[in-house]
C-alpha cells in the first residue's frame, strides 16, 4: 500500500537533503521568474501606456511617498492617458484608471446573492420617512456644537476665535452616528474626551488605514505590536457595547409589533426586519449591518465636511452666498428643518458636490475582474485588479474644465456627463447613505453659516493624507467670528 511518510522517506534517501534543497529552491526561484519577469512580458496589459516594471516593490514606494491622490494624477499625466498599468508589492499588475467610460462598466459588475438580498433588506432604512425622523438628531447636535462656538465668541468679546473645527466635526458625526445607528448617546459634543469617545475616534479613524509596514510586513495586523494591542482592545470594547444594544433592542421588540414609521435608528430598523420567509435577521447580520452603517457613516461624513469648510472659509465670496441663501430659506431658526427645506439649499448642496469633487474622501476602490474580458479593445485577464480612481477622475482637465478650481456653480449651469462625477461610487455598490451623509451635511453647514463668519488661521498650511479617508493635516484650524445681525 502506498504510503506519503514511507515514499517521502525513500525520496529523502535517494536524492539527499542537499538536492532535496535545491529542487525546492529551484522551484521557488523557477515560479518567481515565471510569475515576475516572464508574465510581466506576454501579458496583454503590457500594451498600456505605464510606469517601470519593479519586480519587488513594484511602484508602491512612489505611491506611498507622495501626497494623497497627487501621485495618481501625476501618473496619469505622465503616460498621457486615464487608463495605465502600474506594478504592486511583489511586482503585480494592475490597471489604475480615470476613465469615466471604463468606470461606467466596471461599476456596474456585481457578484454575489448576499449583497443583493442585504441591499434590499437595507434599503428601507434609507428611506426620505426615516431619514426625516433623523432629522432633529442632525439638528438638535449642530445646536450644541453651535452654542459652545458662541459660548467662545462672547468670552472673546465676539473677536475671532481659534477652533479646531475638525475636531468639532468628528465629534458631531460621532454623536449622530451612534444615537441614528445604535440609538446611544455617546455625548461627544459638550462633554470633553471621556473613554467612550475616545475609544469609538480612535478606531473608527483607523479602520481601513493602511501603513507602509503593513505592506511590507506579512500579517502585520495579527502581530503584537502596540497600535495593533490598542486596536484590540478598542474592538473588545466596541464589540461588546453594540451586542448590549442589540439584545436590549430584542427585548424592547420582544412582539415584533412596533411601528417602523417612529423608529429613529437603524439598529431598531435591522432588528425588526424581516426576510423573505418572515423571520427575523440574525444577531451577527444585524451586527455586521448595523457595524457597516456606523463605520461608513462616521470618518466620510466629518472629513467632507471639514474639506467645505476649509473651502468655504479660503472663498469669502462664496461662503456669502451660502449664507444668503441659508437665511433665506431658513429665515426663521425656531423653525425645525425639514427634507423639503434642506432641499431648497440649491447653492449649498452645489458647495458639497464640488467639495467632494476636489476631495473626495474615498479617493480610489478597487474591482477585481472574476475572468477574462475586453473593454474597448482592452483585453483584461482574470483576476486582475482595475483601480478606480476618482481623486484622478475628478481632477483630470479632460473631465473637467478648470479642474482645480473650486467653482460650485459648475453643477448649476451644466449637466454633469455620466461617470464624471462619483463621490458615492454609483451602480449596485453605490452607497446606500449618500441621502443620509447629505441631509446631515447640509443641517451642519447651515447651522454654522447662520451664525458664524469663517477664516483661514493666518499661515495655515496642510497636505492630503490617505488614511481611511483622504483628510487635511494638520487638523483644519478656522478663525471664527460671530456674525452681528444674529
Amino acid at each position: 500500500m502506498w504510503s506519503p511518510h514511507v515514499n517521502l522517506q525513500w525520496i529523502i534517501q535517494s536524492v539527499g537533503w542537499r538536492d532535496l534543497v535545491i529542487i525546492v529552491v529551484t522551484a521557488l526561484v523557477t515560479r518567481w521568474v515565471y510569475f515576475n519577469l516572464i508574465c510581466v512580458y506576454l501579458s496583454p496589459l503590457r500594451k498600456l501606456p505605464g510606469l517601470p516594471y519593479r519586480p519587488l516593490v513594484g511602484n508602491m514606494l512612489d505611491a506611498l511617498s507622495g501626497e494623497a491622490m497627487s501621485t495618481a494624477i501625476r501618473w496619469i499625466k505622465q503616460c498621457k492617458s486615464l487608463t495605465i498599468r502600474y506594478y504592486y508589492f511583489g511586482g503585480k499588475e494592475r490597471i489604475l484608471t480615470a476613465d469615466p467610460k471604463l468606470m461606467g462598466k466596471a461599476l456596474f459588475f456585481l457578484s454575489g446573492d448576499v449583497h443583493h438580498s442585504m441591499r434590499k433588506l437595507l434599503n428601507p432604512a434609507f428611506s426620505i420617512n426615516v431619514l426625516q425622523n433623523m432629522l432633529p438628531v442632525f439638528e438638535n447636535k449642530a445646536h450644541s456644537m453651535v452654542s459652545l462656538w458662541l459660548e467662545e465668541c462672547r468670552q472673546a468679546g465676539n473677536q475671532p476665535v481659534q477652533i479646531n473645527v475638525q475636531d468639532f466635526m468628528t465629534r458631531i458625526t460621532l454623536d449622530t452616528v451612534c444615537i441614528t445607528g445604535l440609538d446611544y448617546n455617546i455625548h461627544a459634543i459638550g462633554s470633553g474626551d471621556t473613554a467612550g469617545v475616545k475609544i469609538f475616534t480612535r478606531y473608527l479613524r483607523q479602520v481601513g488605514g493602511r501603513t507602509i509596514s503593513s505592506s511590507f510586513i506579512p500579517f502585520y495586523y495579527h502581530l503584537p505590536f502596540a497600535a495593533n494591542r490598542q486596536r484590540w482592545e478598542d474592538e473588545k470594547y466596541i464589540i461588546s457595547l453594540i451586542k448590549e444594544r442589540i439584545q436590549a433592542k430584542r427585548q424592547q421588540y420582544w412582539d415584533g409589533c412596533e411601528n417602523t414609521a417612529a423608529v429613529k435608528d437603524f439598529l431598531s430598523l435591522l432588528v425588526l426586519a424581516r426576510d423573505e420567509d418572515g423571520q427575523s435577521l440574525p444577531d451577527n447580520l444585524v451586527f455586521q449591518n448595523v457595524t457597516g452603517i456606523m463605520f461608513a457613516g462616521f470618518d466620510t461624513t466629518s472629513v467632507t465636511l471639514t474639506w467645505a469648510l476649509l473651502l468655504l472659509a479660503s472663498y469669502p465670496d462664496i461662503q456669502t452666498r451660502a449664507r444668503e441663501e441659508v437665511l433665506e430659506v431658513c429665515a426663521d431658526p425656531t423653525q425645525p428643518l425639514t427634507h423639503e427645506t434642506l432641499d431648497k439649499l440649491g447653492y449649498l448642496n452645489c458647495v458639497l458636490k464640488e467639495t467632494q469633487r476636489l476631495y473626495p474622501v474615498v479617493s480610489n476602490t478597487t474591482r477585481r475582474a472574476l475572468e477574462e474580458d475586453n473593454i474597448d479593445g482592452m483585453e483584461i485577464p482574470a483576476g486582475t485588479n482595475i483601480v478606480l480612481h476618482l481623486g484622478a477622475l475628478h481632477r483630470s482637465e479632460e473631465n473637467w474644465p478648470d479642474a482645480e478650481k473650486f467653482e460650485p456653480e459648475r453643477f448649476m449651469s451644466t449637466t454633469v456627463e455620466p461617470y464624471h462625477h462619483l463621490p458615492f461610487i454609483t451602480g449596485p455598490y453605490m452607497c446606500i447613505g449618500s441621502k443620509y451623509a447629505l441631509l446631515e451635511m447640509k443641517t451642519v453647514l447651515a447651522s454654522i453659516l447662520r451664525e458664524f463668519r469663517l477664516q483661514l488661521v493666518p499661515g495655515y498650511t496642510f497636505r492630503r493624507i490617505q488614511a481611511l479617508s483622504v483628510k487635511p493635516h494638520p487638523p483644519l484650524m478656522l478663525a471664527v467670528t460671530k456674525l452681528s445681525h444674529v
